[in-house]
């Protein structure tokens, strides 16, 4: 599924991530700049990661 938006991940200028079920199975290396991480590091986590940690219950 996530190869359907590669191109679009590549090419677009804005933080874009794909989730599934609340968790980060890709982004783009926008999203990895402006928050800081490595692809390891985000991919695979909980979508509240990229959130400040007073929205995290309403996140839920």
């Amino acid at each position: 599924m996530v190869e359907i938006y590669q191109k679009f991940l590549d090419a677009t200028f804005d933080a874009v991530f794909l989730t599934r079920d609340r968790m980060i199975i890709e982004c783009n290396d926008i999203t990895l700049d402006l928050y800081g991480y490595r692809r390891d590091e985000l991919v695979n986590q909980p979508t509240q990661k990229l959130m400040a940690p007073e929205f995290h219950a309403a996140g839920a």
